[in-house]
Order: structure tokens, then sequence, then C-alpha cells
């Protein structure tokens, strides 16, 4: 995630970028990346099914999405590869319903049927185990048993199985702005923060932290809002700390594991805490916590900025650290993502006091950028395995650009914002299966669809 200075910082352009060091306890080697979604779905799927008998057969029916698929039929049958080597059972070569896949199960141990969803951004799958009739006698009795087991998992959808869907044209990107009444904006954040299947947007400032919608009036379609519906004063949640940062930083989480806490926000006036679905607070953080890296950024008030990444002193420690920080740092953003076939990677972007900018990818550093605005995000925004840089400016007018980090970074999207962008954040995938660019922009929160 991101960490946001108040004003668009207008610092000097520095010389070439150093490979820097990793700071902190922990092992100084790369963050271990997530599985594809495939492969951790496949994976819930058989501890969720339980003991499939050696010599069984998995068929997968042909995917329903509520998006065109252009490759439904391969994607089910990559789902089948997937599946049944986890089992150690045979796949189906193609997308075929239960009916047939009754009549072809023939000797085989049992049957597994998987029905695959695309919805609201999450692929589902629905596994069924059932137990093949070889003689002619339990055929008359029973000649459509049901399934022994029966059970679903889901889960966001990735670059894997976005490419089986049509592409996301970045350069057509809309905008839809939102009023807000909050002031010194330092973070955002979006996601699902009380489990009930939809998304909200946290934003932080130095005053308090709200977690809200964006809202349209019923008598005017073109005008939207912010909405409060959750909200929590620092004052409440922690004091301030005895050496402030002059010019404060702040960074928000939607936790993708709600046990210690459904948010972690932080500023470098008050620390960093992890808060429930009501915004109570629940655990008091190390700094100021980074989303992907199970880590937080600690301060450095001396040098108004950050000196490390380490545990959050809650929830799991901290698996490693990136490789290649720099020894000062006032904005980073981390990404665990995979490519279109399925390969994980781990992505890191840094930004110096002096406005030093630069991206590494797996331990190598792919992109640098001298005089970099305060705001960095890493996300993958149209699911094609190639993440994109998200950064502001830091000479004249505030703009927000999207850059595809691919063996030739290109721009992909501009927008201009000559009220300064406070804050930079991504709802995870849902309609239509495509993540959301968020940012606060004066007094405004922007949604870039």
């Amino acid at each position: 995630m991101r960490f946001a200075r108040i004003v668009g910082a207008v610092l000097v352009m520095g010389s070439s970028l150093s490979s820097g060091r990793a700071l902190g306890d922990e092992p100084t080697t790369p963050v271990q990346p997530r599985l594809s979604a495939l492969v951790a779905l496949a994976e819930q799927l058989k501890v969720a099914l339980g003991q499939v008998p050696q010599g069984s057969l998995v068929v997968v029916a042909p995917t329903k999405s509520d998006v065109p698929l252009t490759r439904a039929d391969e994607l089910s049958v990559r789902i089948a590869q997937i599946v049944a080597g986890k089992l150690s059972a045979r796949a189906h070569d193609k997308a075929i319903g239960l009916g047939t896949a009754r009549s072809l199960a023939g000797r085989a141990s049992s049957l597994v049927f998987v029905q695959p969803e695309v919805e609201r951004g999450e692929l589902r799958l629905v596994g069924d185990v059932f137990p093949v009739v070889s003689n002619g006698w339990e055929r008359l009795k029973n000649p459509l048993p049901g399934p022994r087991v029966h059970t679903f998992v889901h889960g966001p959808v990735d670059a894997e199985i976005r490419s089986f869907l049509p592409p996301i044209p970045l350069e057509q990107g809309k905008v839809t702005k939102a009023r807000h009444a909050e002031t010194d904006v330092v973070a955002l954040a979006c996601g699902d923060t009380d489990g009930d299947g939809s998304q909200e947007i946290v934003i932080v400032s130095l005053a308090r932290v709200v977690v809200g919608r964006i809202v349209t009036a019923p008598r005017a379609p073109s005008t939207s809002s912010f909405r409060v519906e959750k909200m929590a004063t620092f004052h409440d949640l922690a004091p301030r700390l005895p050496s402030p940062l002059r010019e404060p930083l702040g960074s928000a989480v939607v936790a993708e594991d709600p046990s210690h806490g459904a948010l972690l926000v932080g500023t470098s006036e008050r620390g960093g805490v992890s808060l429930g679905p009501d915004l109570v607070r629940r655990h008091v953080l190390s700094g100021l916590p980074v989303a992907g890296s199970d880590g937080c950024a600690s301060l450095d008030p001396e040098h108004g900025a950050f000196d490390a990444l380490r545990s959050c002193g809650v929830a799991h420690p901290m698996r490693s650290v990136p490789i290649g920080l720099p020894p000062r740092f006032d904005a980073v953003a981390e990404l665990a993502y995979v490519d279109a076939k399925g390969v994980a990677h781990t992505a890191i972007v840094t930004r110096e006091p002096s406005a030093k900018l630069k991206v590494r990818v797996d331990g190598v550093e792919i992109f640098a950028l001298d005089g970099a605005g305060a705001q960095v995000l890493l996300a993958d925004l149209d699911l094609d395995g190639n993440p994109e840089l998200v950064s502001t400016g830091s000479e004249g007018e505030d703009r927000v650009v999207v850059t595809t980090l691919e063996k030739a970074p290109r721009a992909r999207l501009r927008l201009e914002a000559k009220d300064g962008v406070r804050a930079l954040a991504v709802c995870p995938p849902e309609a239509g299966a495509k993540p959301v660019l968020v940012a606060a922009v004066g007094q405004e929160v922007w949604l870039v669809r």
C-alpha cells in the first residue's frame, strides 16, 4: 500500500538510483509470492473434498460468467488439469455437463465434477464427488446416485483467469468524482472491511478514520458524494507520538486475514493500529502497515522518513524483507501478483526523500525515475500479468499517471489533478472482474474504472 504526504512534494531531482540495501532484523531475501488463484483454489478444493479414491476422473462443466468469456472451454479444461493434479486423478479434456460426465466415468473409482463460475470479480468452484455405478443391478436400484461430498471454494480473479476474459482497455478509463468532507487526508484503502460481501472506501486523515461508500443523489444522478458509514477519531485510537514528522505520512490496509483486525491504519503522528470491523482498536502496531509485505514501515523522525520494513508485532511475523530497500524512503508500495501463465512474482516500489523512485520485480530493478511525486501505488489494473505503477507529479500541477511495467514501460493513462493528489488505492476486482483505481484529489474521491 502507499504512504502519502499531505502536499505533493516539489523536490530537487537527484542522480540515478542506487541499488540500496535491506534493513531490519529479518533475512534479506525476497518476499515469497502468493500462489496463482487456480492453484490456490485447487488446493482448497482438495482439502474441502477430503480423501478422493485413486483412479478418480475429474470433469469440469462449461464455465459460467457474468462477463463474456473469450475462451470459456479452455478455462474449464485448465481447471480440470490443475484440480486433477492436486487430487492425483485423471482429467477429462473437454468441458461437459454432468449427464455426459456420468456416462464417461466408466471404470473410474469415482467422478469429481466441478462447476466453475466467474461472478463479481471472483472465481467460484462447486465440487461434487459422485460414486460410479459399475454394474447393472446397482444401476437399476439407483441409476443417478447423489454426491458423497458437496462443497465450494472461491477466490479473486487474477491475471491467469483474466486471460480467458476480454482485455481491459486502461486508456479508456472513466472517472467518477465524489465530494468528501475530510481534511488533511493522508491515506486511502478499499475493500470489504466488515465481511458483508461488498467493498467500502477507507479515508484516513490526521484526525480520524472513516469508512463509507460513493452514493449518487436520486434527483441528480450526475452528482456523487462520499457517505460516511463508520468513523473513529485518532484521539480515541492512539496517543500522539513524542517525535512526529514535520510532513505527515499515513497508510491504510484492508486486511486479508481479519483475525487480528479488519483494517490496519496509521499516521506518523499517531503510529499504527489494527481495527475491528467496528473500528475499535485491537492492537498497536510497530509502525505504519504496508500491504502485501506482512510488515510495517518504521519511522525515522530525525530524517522525516521511514528506515526499514519490520514485523508489525501482531499476526504472523514477516516472511522476509524485500531486497534493495534504500536506507530511507517516504513512500513504498508492494504487490504480489501472477502473470498470465500463472507464475507468481513480487514487485516493490520505493521513493526516496530526494524524489528518486525505483521499481524492483523479484529483486531486479526494472524501472527508475527521478523527480517523482509523493504518491505511489502498484497494482495490476488490467489483470494482464504486467503490473501498473501509479504515480504523481512533483513539479507544476499534479497528475495521476498509470504506467505499465513491461520490458519497455509505457504510460497508459494520464489524469490532470490540479487540486493535488493526496492518496491512492485500488479496489479488488468486483463488477466485470475489473479492479478500480481510487484517488483522493483535493476534496474529492475519484474512482477510475
